[in-house]
């Protein structure tokens, strides 16, 4: 079957039993939502879902967009930064990754937009896996 977009949330249910049947690959760009001057307040995630778009379509995957409400790191003072703790960004991202293997999803392309995503997803990677194998 013809995949007509890499944009998971563009499909339907259907399709992505199709897709399932041939591959299981997602990527999964995780940012933040932050003060950034002049800038959107979504720059950072909209840089790692540009790069999970190119992947998805080099490897005729999918790619999960909309996952951007994360912890931001030291801009907390500006009030167009949405503010998540690191423990509730670990467990937010671990039940994503369960939920997405249980869907069969067993190749899992985790893409943080900067360093306080890298830290939190790095530990629920290494967690996940360990428990998944």
């Amino acid at each position: 079957m013809k995949q007509r977009t890499c944009c998971y949330t563009d499909l339907t249910n259907w399709e992505i039993e199709q897709y399932l049947k041939e591959n299981d690959i997602i990527i999964i760009p995780v940012g933040n939502c932050e003060n950034h001057a002049g800038m959107p307040v979504d720059v950072e995630y909209r840089m790692a879902e540009g790069y999970a778009r190119l992947i998805a379509e080099q490897v005729k995957g999918l790619f999960l967009p909309n996952v951007v409400y994360f912890n931001p790191g030291g801009t907390q003072s500006g009030r167009g930064t949405i503010h998540m703790s690191m423990t509730e960004s670990f467990r937010y991202t671990k039940e994503l990754a369960y939920s997405l293997l249980n869907q069969g999803f067993r190749r899992q392309v985790w893409i943080p937009s900067h360093v306080p995503t890298s830290l939190f997803l790095m530990a629920m990677i290494t967690e996940f896996f360990d428990e998944t194998k």
